[in-house]
Parts: C-alpha cells; sequence; structure tokens
C-alpha cells in the first residue's frame, strides 16, 4: 500500500469509517491522533510502508474519537423553564431544537402551529429519555434519532410561546425555500403539479400526497423526489449552459458557477447526497479552473472523508450510504460497460448510454435496498430509463420558472403542469408491471458481504489480475458460508417475543423454526410479519396441549421449559403465580391476585402495548411495592424470554 498511488483517500477513508464503527464498543482518546501523525510524518520519506501504517492508525483513532459524545443524564421527575431554539424540521411536524447545547426532539405538540428554523420558544416541559419502542426487523425511529445525536426528548407541560427568531444561514434559506414553496402553490391550482416542484425542485417532500408518494415507490423511482445528486449535476448542468452562453465559463471564470451551486445545496437543505455531488463538482471545477487532473475515485472518497470528519453520524444515514454507492456505480462500473459492445450507431449508442447509467448508479444500491428497505425493484430500470429525463426537464421548468417573476411564470406554468402529466401518468402505466422481490431480511454482515463480492468482481473485470479472481471466490465462499450458518442459528432459536403494538397484543412463540401466535388481538399479524420473515419460520396453527419438548400451552398457562408463564385474561385469579405474568388488556393488579396479601409473588411481571397508562402507572407502583421485576415494552419495545433448559 503507498499512498503515493491514485487512491489515496481511498485508504484514508477505509480507516476513518472503521474507527467510526469502532466507537460502538472502545473510545480512543482525542490525543492520540497527533502521536500517530508525528512518526507518520517524520518517516514519510525514509519508509513509506511504515508511514502509512502510522497514518492509518492516526484516522483510524481520529474516526472513533470524533465519533465520541458525552452522555448528560436529565432528572425525568423535574419541570424544566426551556429557552430553546428550533434547529431542524423533521416530517410530520416534528422538530429538533437546542438547548444549553443538547439536540432535544419535540413531537407534534400543537398540530396547528408551525415553527422554522431560528425560531426561539419558551415552554416547561420534562425531558425523558427517547421510548425505543422498536419491534425486531421494524424500523425505529428513536434509534434514527439516536444516530443523529439526539437521546432525549421533551415532554411539554403548558403551551410553547414563540419568542423571536434568530438568522443565520439556515435560517436565511429555510425562509428563502419556503417563500418559493408558496409561489409555487400560487402558480398553479394543480395540487400534484405544485406537491412535485417543491419536492424536486427544493426537496420539500414531506407534503406529496400518500397515494403519490407510493407510486413512486412502487415503480422504483423514489429517488426522483428526494433532492440528491442527480439534482445537483441536473442543475450544475443548467448553471454551466448559462455561463457558456454569456461567455463566463473559461478558465478561472469557471469559479464562478460555485456559489450558485451551494446556494441551491444551502436552498435543499444540505443532505448528504447533496453536499457529497456539490464537493465532488467543486473540487473538479477547481482542478479544471487550475489545470489539474481529477481522479474521481479519489475525489469521492475525499468527499466521503470531508463529510465524515465534519459530521460522523452522517455514515448511518441511508441518504449517505445510497448516494455514494449510485456514485460509485457510475464511476467505476460504468466506463466498463459502455465499451461492452464496441462502436454502435449514434442513435442506439445514446439508448446504450442511457442503459448503462441507469445500471451502473442502481447496481450497487441494491443491497442496501434489500437491508433497509426489504425489497428489490427488477423493473426500476424500465420505469428510470424514462421517468429520469421527464424529472430532469421537470427540473429545468421548476427551476427557470420559480426565478423569473411571478407574472411571466404564470404564462409558462402549463409547461410544468404538462410534465407532471406526463410523469404520474407514465408511472401509473408501468407500475402494473413491476417486477419486485419482496420479504428480503439480509443481515448486516451479509449485506457487507455483498458489497465486496461485487468489488472484487469490478476489480477483477478491470484490472484482469488473478489475486482479484481468487478474492472473488474467497468472498463468495465467505458470504455463502456466513448465509448457512445464519439460517440454521435462526431455525434453532427459542424464544417468546412480546411485541409492543398501541393498545393491541401480540405474542409468538418461536420453536426451532415453527412459530405459533398465542396472543394476537389486532386480527393482522403486521407486528410479527417481518420477525416471521427474518427468521424463516413456518407457522403452526394455533392449539392447545403438548406442542412439543418442554413445551405446553394450556391457557391461560405457558409451560416453557423450566418456565410457568401465566397470561391471565381477567376471568379469574391466577391459583398460583408461577414465575413470569404476561399482563394483556388492562387488566388490573386485582384481577390477576385479588385483595387478599398473598404469601409469595411472581418474580417478574410483564407489560405490553394493550395496557393504558394508567394501569402500567398501578402495575408498576404494585411491582414496587412488593419488589418484583417490573417490565413494559412501552419503555423498552419487543420484549425476548429465552427457553431455559
Amino acid at each position: 500500500m503507498r499512498f503515493g498511488s491514485s487512491y489515496p483517500f481511498l485508504y484514508l477513508l477505509a480507516a476513518t469509517v472503521g474507527g467510526i464503527l469502532s466507537s460502538a464498543y472502545f473510545n480512543c482518546p482525542w490525543w492520540i491522533v497527533p502521536i500517530l501523525l508525528i512518526p507518520a510524518i517524520a518517516r514519510l520519506r525514509k519508509i513509506s510502508c511504515e508511514a502509512d501504517l502510522y497514518l492509518l492508525l492516526a484516522f483510524f483513532s481520529l474516526g472513533n474519537s470524533i465519533s465520541q459524545s458525552e452522555s448528560v443524564h436529565f432528572d425525568a421527575e423535574k419541570v424544566w423553564q426551556v429557552h430553546a431554539r428550533c434547529e431542524e424540521e423533521l416530517s410530520g411536524r416534528n422538530y429538533i431544537l437546542t438547548w444549553g447545547g443538547e439536540r432535544i426532539f419535540l413531537n407534534r405538540f400543537d398540530a396547528d402551529t408551525l415553527y422554522r428554523i431560528g425560531d426561539s420558544l419558551a415552554f416547561h416541559a420534562k425531558v425523558l429519555p427517547l421510548q425505543f419502542q422498536d419491534n425486531p426487523q421494524e424500523f425505529s425511529y428513536a434509534r434514527y434519532l439516536e444516530r443523529q445525536g439526539v437521546t432525549y426528548r421533551f415532554q411539554p407541560t403548558g403551551p410553547i410561546v414563540k419568542t423571536g427568531h434568530s438568522k443565520n444561514w439556515r435560517s436565511f434559506f429555510r425562509a428563502r425555500q419556503v417563500a418559493l414553496s408558496e409561489k409555487a402553490e400560487r402558480l398553479t391550482q394543480d395540487t400534484i403539479c405544485a406537491e412535485l416542484m417543491k419536492a424536486i425542485g427544493l426537496g420539500h417532500k414531506y407534503d406529496i400526497p400518500g397515494e403519490v408518494k407510493q407510486l413512486f415507490i412502487t415503480t422504483g423511482t423514489i429517488h426522483l423526489l428526494a433532492v440528491s445528486g442527480l439534482h445537483v449535476g441536473m442543475i450544475y448542468g443548467l448553471l454551466v449552459f448559462f455561463l457558456r452562453r454569456f461567455r463566463l465559463f473559461k478558465s478561472k471564470a469557471k469559479l464562478y458557477v460555485l456559489p450558485l451551486l451551494w446556494g441551491y445545496a444551502c436552498l435543499t437543505g444540505l443532505s448528504p447526497s447533496v453536499v457529497r455531488a456539490s464537493l465532488i463538482l467543486s473540487m473538479i471545477t477547481v482542478g479544471n479552473a487550475f489545470e489539474r487532473d481529477n481522479h474521481r475515485v479519489n475525489l469521492l472518497a475525499a468527499s466521503a472523508c470531508l463529510i465524515l470528519w465534519a459530521n460522523p453520524r452522517v455514515l448511518y444515514s441511508l441518504s449517505f450510504l445510497l448516494s455514494y454507492s449510485a456514485y460509485a456505480g457510475l464511476v467505476v462500473i460504468y466506463p466498463f460497460l459502455l465499451h461492452l459492445p464496441g462502436k454502435l450507431p449514434r442513435i442506439r449508442r445514446k439508448i446504450y448510454t442511457s442503459i448503462c447509467v441507469t445500471v451502473a448508479a442502481q447496481l450497487p444500491t441494491l443491497p442496501f435496498s434489500a437491508y433497509f428497505f426489504h425489497t428489490i425493484n427488477l423493473s426500476s430500470l424500465l420505469s428510470n430509463l424514462i421517468a429520469v429525463p421527464i424529472a430532469s426537464c421537470f427540473l429545468y421548468a421548476t427551476t427557470v420558472l420559480l426565478t423569473l417573476p411571478e407574472n411571466i411564470s404564470r404564462f409558462l406554468m402549463p409547461i410544468c403542469e404538462g410534465l407532471s402529466w406526463l410523469l404520474t401518468k407514465y408511472l401509473h402505466a408501468v407500475s402494473s408491471i413491476m417486477l419486485n422481490l419482496h420479504d428480503l431480511y439480509p443481515t448486516a454482515i451479509e449485506t457487507i458481504l455483498w458489497y465486496i463480492v461485487l468489488s472484487c468482481i469490478m476489480s477483477y473485470w478491470q484490472l484482469q489480475k488473478k489475486v482479484y479472481f481468487h478474492a472473488t471466490w474467497l468472498s463468495l465462499v465467505l458470504l455463502l458460508g456466513y448465509s448457512i450458518g445464519v439460517q440454521r442459528y435462526l431455525t434453532s432459536r427459542e424464544e417468546i417475543v412480546i411485541f409492543h403494538a398501541y393498545r393491541k397484543s401480540a405474542i409468538l412463540v418461536n420453536e426451532k423454526g415453527y412459530c405459533f401466535t398465542i396472543k394476537n388481538t389486532s386480527g393482522i399479524p403486521e407486528k410479527e410479519r417481518p420477525y416471521v420473515l427474518y427468521h424463516h419460520l413456518q407457522p403452526l396453527p394455533e392449539a392447545a396441549g403438548i406442542l412439543g419438548h418442554d413445551l405446553q400451552w394450556l391457557p391461560p398457562c405457558l409451560y416453557y421449559g423450566k418456565d410457568t408463564i401465566w397470561i391471565p385474561d381477567g376471568k379469574q385469579e391466577l391459583p398460583y403465580a408461577g414465575n413470569i405474568v404476561i399482563i394483556t388488556e388492562g387488566i388490573s393488579p386485582r384481577q390477576v391476585f385479588g385483595k387478599e396479601c398473598r404469601k409469595s409473588y411472581p418474580p417478574l411481571i410483564l407489560l405490553d402495548g394493550s395496557n393504558h397508562p394508567l394501569n402500567v402507572e398501578n402495575w408498576r407502583a404494585f411491582c414496587a411495592e412488593h419488589h418484583l421485576l417490573f417490565r413494559y415494552t412501552g419503555e423498552t419495545g419487543a420484549i425476548r424470554l429465552h427457553k431455559k433448559k
């Protein structure tokens, strides 16, 4: 490994990512970084391999140290007088506020009131930890916020008063975005067209109708609704076109495009994909202006390093992962595919080039799509082949109309409305022939191994070296072996899962590859389904009696290994306590144990989400009085009970 090669930032990126991931297991003090950099710089010209090693260790330590965060504890019983500032607007009228240097979540407290970035808010509230009410293999909003550096939430005890508005660059661009969004609504009576203008042109996608959003998801074109590198590239091309018309895109005058490009990036919210595209285009523009060579792989790695050094939590952002995987495909896979057929006639070559761009951008994102969305859209090639050019024209028209005076834009508005109609009609037409792979639940390690396999294959195709051929087969063997091992492990598990569902009960038994439901008051096993699919479980019909070795279900009692689990129905008191009791549907302590005090109680009381908050507090007090262990799915998420043998 030599840092004098064409990919120095690729090595630094790998070290930084490793450091960020390792911060979940151990912490490196910040002073290790300069200690490792000193010998690296001193030995840089003498022993290159040793200097490389010191540099990698230094950037590994850097990634680890910048990912650490100090934990701040708040008294959950105290009511605080809060003077906070709106830092970020989230979907569903949720917000992230900054208070005392901490980022704290505020959910939709007043649905009729909107706050903007920069608003100063005053109110009284409790500061509580985030509630991790997630179930196995489900998306957890609390985990998402935690990765954004948010670990607490406000619970207001009174009205929220807006006391002022402080201006900075974020609030300035947010105000411009709101003004342009309002202009788009005034220009047309077509609601769908106005919302598409705000989403595709300005990055505000929260108000798109559900059926329209689902149409984009079904056809694999949802990326068009989120401003990404594709949109930044199109805006860059539009700016270059106008600058060339005015003869301003020559030599160092090319730098004029950068303030406009970054202005658009700030206007759309500076998502990781937008920052990535803006950084790379800025580096290319600066390199061309000063007549320097640009290596796209190195620029890609350099931009990723800069983003991660500024905000290491971005590594867990889906936007960051999808954006960089798609661009890596364009840099690595696209040139290979483009030269496969040799020379083609002009029209065929343009069609083939469009196909190559679509395939190269989407192929590297498939493992992430399977991991995060549990589906792969195999027909998205067809939908994107036509939808992307239409969306590009729509973005150009939106940009021009929002830039021109409103009186002129009204006369040109039919262009946007026509493109919006054409885009939605096309997606409706292709949605009926979509071919999707659903219910995919790869593990994180399987996803990483898929990317290793893909990288080895592309390296072998490009460099034609035996080492990459052997690496491809080795990675495939590792992937196959790991998948078989995971499958055997999952089908050998024995546990009971108490899912969290609002005002509903869902309790499932996993018995060595088979499952049956003890209780499900929702009628539809939507909470159980991801867990069942992930573990590849075969359902058993609901039954009572002896169901297996150390497993008997005699309602309301389940004999599970060495545990005796009661699930009372409230109709009669428990004849004896057992060692675990699961409380559902608001059953009170008196209904379970009667009025008289008993000599012994079960050591563990579990409550699911079907219980009313008042009943939860009654059980909490009961367990505290009798020194019993208490757990509630509303505070911990799904509860798993493993079989004791």
